[in-house]
Order: structure tokens, then sequence, then C-alpha cells
């Protein structure tokens, strides 16, 4: 079995690098590191939009839960493994960002052409012996969260699969400037935030003229002008 304590270098070296990338280097790592078979040519397939690199690591079988912190798209992420998610098997992990520009066009078709996307994040779980994605469900389900200010119970979770059209992900939990994500595959996913019609700094509309304070006003002038006259006619009786 691989040991992930043979692998620390490239785990460094990888972030730079596009999925491809990782999983090559790493494939040949373990090879060189005294694999039984060379690597094969193989590669993890990747959501389309997913192939920046952001972070990988080595995930040997273990009875606690076990995480993963990094940052995509600018958002803290924080994937959390499950004892027992791959059974006995040791992976590689590897963390992508989206190229958020290159998703957006997929809103329109899902009716969500009021809303935008504003963070993302595609897991890859690895056979660093082949360099093939691992076949079929986890063993347990694995979470992710992204957090992300622009955030709220209205947003959606999109999933982007390796292969077929973008849906709306019914397994997650938005609100309050965070998205928990429930997944037994390894897509990629986007959050979509509302777009505000609001403008910023815009008066609101008045539908109305309030001619009270007009109406007051002119109250106050015929009053002060009639006592101007009765006032003139008292001093002109007077002289008389």
């Amino acid at each position: 079995m691989l040991k992930s304590s043979r692998y620390v270098g490239v785990r460094v070296a990888v972030g730079a690098v596009g999925l491809v990338g990782a999983v090559s280097l790493f494939s040949t790592a373990a090879w060189a590191s005294g694999s039984s078979t060379p690597p094969s040519s193989a590669t993890a397939p990747v959501a389309p939009g997913f192939s920046t690199v952001v972070a990988t690591q080595v995930v040997a079988p273990s009875s606690s839960v076990q995480v993963v912190s990094t940052t995509a798209n600018g958002n803290n992420v924080t994937l959390s493994i499950p004892a027992g998610a791959f059974g006995n098997t040791t992976v590689q992990v590897v963390v992508t960002e989206p190229t958020l520009s290159q998703l957006q066009g997929s809103l329109t078709t899902l009716n969500l052409s009021n809303y935008s996307i504003g963070s993302g994040v595609g897991i890859e779980i690895v056979d660093p012996s082949t360099g093939a994605a691992l076949s079929g469900n986890f063993a347990q389900p694995l979470t992710v969260k992204i957090q992300a200010s622009a955030i709220t119970s209205q947003s959606k979770v999109i999933e982007f699969p390796t292969s077929g059209s973008p849906v709306i992900y019914s397994n997650a939990t938005t609100g309050s400037g965070s998205a928990v994500i429930t997944f037994s595959s390894d897509p990629g996913f986007a959050v979509a935030n509302p777009v505000s019609a609001t403008v910023p700094g815009a008066t609101s509309p008045v539908t109305g003229k309030n001619f009270i304070p007009e109406g007051v006003t002119a109250g106050i002038l015929v009053l002060g002008g009639a006592a101007v006259i009765y006032s003139a006619r008292r001093r002109t009786s007077s002289v008389r």
C-alpha cells in the first residue's frame, strides 16, 4: 500500500499545474518509490471548466474524519472525509477551482438567467497507482463547504458532471455565507447567487406628490394677509 509520507514533495509541487499534470506527477512518483507496476497512461476525468488545481493530498484509510482545507476562487473551501469513505484504499484527493466565466452560460438552460455564478469547487478522487478516477460511488459520502459572503438562502448549487449537462443539485444547503454539499461521486460544483435588480444609490420612485406641506403654507399666508388687512383698516378708522 502506498504511504503518504513518500509524496510530500509532490503535493507541494503540483499546486501550480493542471489536474492532468498533478495526476501524472503523482503517478510517476508512486512508481519510482517502489510501486510494483508503472503508472497507467489513464488520467482522471475532470468536469469541464474545473481544471485548475488548488490542493492535492494523499488520504490513507483512517478511523477518524480527515479534512482538506484550501481556497478556490478566493473563497475558503473545507472538504470533510469520513472514516471508511474509500474502504481500505489509499487515494489522492485533488481539489480544483473552476473558471467561473466558462460556467455562466449554463444558467440560461437551467432557467437561472437572473443568477450569477460566484464560486465553485471540483473534487477528484484518484487512484495514485493508475492516475484514473475511482470507479463507482464512495463507500461513505463526502461533504464540502464553500464560504462566500454572496451566498444566501436563495442561492443554487449546480452540479457539473464529468460528462453530461449541468443540473441543479438538491443535496445541498445554502445560506448565511456558505454552501454545504454532500456527494458520493466526484463532479464539479458551482454556487449561483441571485442578481439584485436594485441599483446602488438609486432613490425610491415617487408615485404621487404630497400636497400637505404646500397646503399648510398657503393657509398660513392667507391668515397672515387677512391679519394685515384688518390691522390696516383699524388704523384708518382711528385716524377718522
